[in-house]
């Protein structure tokens, strides 16, 4: 199940890259394609957890208005698709080690470094 709803959500993403689609109906669909995949590893993953918490919700959300904005105000700065990838690393970077600080307990009481 996991896999064909993977296997869609890239199909359907890949039809809007290939007929040029507009931005608002790409971000309609990788927000689709998010609480779809979303959806589907909840179902199929263990039992309790909820199918659309609200920070993926608000995440996903998030990306897609971004990218609209980033579409609407088409900046022409040619250093930005260099520096861009560096910066989305280091805001994962910082994200996760906040999430993975010595000490701090997860789920159930599980800590990745006991």
């Amino acid at each position: 199940m996991r896999a064909v709803a993977v296997g869609l959500v890239v199909l359907v993403l890949a039809a809007t890259v290939v007929v040029d689609a507009a931005p608002a109906l790409c971000a309609v669909a990788g927000l689709a394609g998010a609480v779809c995949l979303s959806v589907v590893f909840a179902r199929t993953g263990p039992a309790g957890v909820h199918p659309l918490p609200a920070a993926s919700v608000a995440g996903a959300a998030g990306f897609a208005v971004v990218a609209m904005v980033v579409d609407v105000f088409a900046v022409s700065l040619p250093w930005l698709p260099l520096i861009a990838p560096l910066a989305a690393l280091a805001l994962f970077g910082v994200v996760l080690g906040g999430l993975a600080r010595p000490g701090r307990a997860g789920p159930r009481g599980f800590s990745p470094r006991q």
